[in-house]
């Protein structure tokens, strides 16, 4: 099956690129695609414990099954910013 994969942030930088389509065997798991990542690129694999992982645009578990078709959003988390004043 092929998902398509949308990287965002500080783990669209590290991996330099936005987006790519994978083949991954039929009822691949979130975490399964997670950890595939991580042996092909070792750059990423701090961020991984810390991303949220969207399927579809919706939140999405670890335990999550892909499905042919499924887009796959990679978010790290976001910190910084300037405080808000009124």
């Amino acid at each position: 099956m092929k998902v398509r994969l949308r990287l965002f942030g500080a783990i669209k930088e590290r991996m330099k690129m936005g987006e790519a389509e994978l083949e991954l065997p039929e009822g691949t798991q979130v975490a399964q695609l997670l950890n595939l990542l991580a042996g092909q690129y070792p750059e990423a694999r701090e961020f991984l414990p810390a991303l949220a992982v969207s399927v579809n645009l919706e939140y999405a578990s670890s335990h999550t099954s892909l499905k042919d078709g499924d887009e796959v959003g990679l978010i790290p988390p976001v910190s910084g910013g300037a405080k808000w004043s009124s």
